[in-house]
């Protein structure tokens, strides 16, 4: 079979799995759980963290 056929192929039955099993609000909540995660992990590790502060764990999950 030919690359270019089968990656269209592939894209179109993605495309077509996503529209008909995936909500937006899914999305959404997708987002959003990843975004805190990434915000617990970044606060545990010292780099981002400033000596003496306690509210850096709220801002990193506020911008999250």
């Amino acid at each position: 079979m030919n690359i270019s056929r089968f990656a269209r192929l592939t894209q179109r039955r993605g495309k077509t799995f996503l529209s008909k099993n995936v909500s937006s609000i899914q999305v959404i909540v997708f987002y959003y759980i990843v975004m805190t995660v990434l915000s617990l992990a970044l606060f545990y590790l010292p780099f981002f963290r400033e000596p003496g502060s306690h509210a850096s764990f709220i801002d990193l999950f506020f911008m999250a």
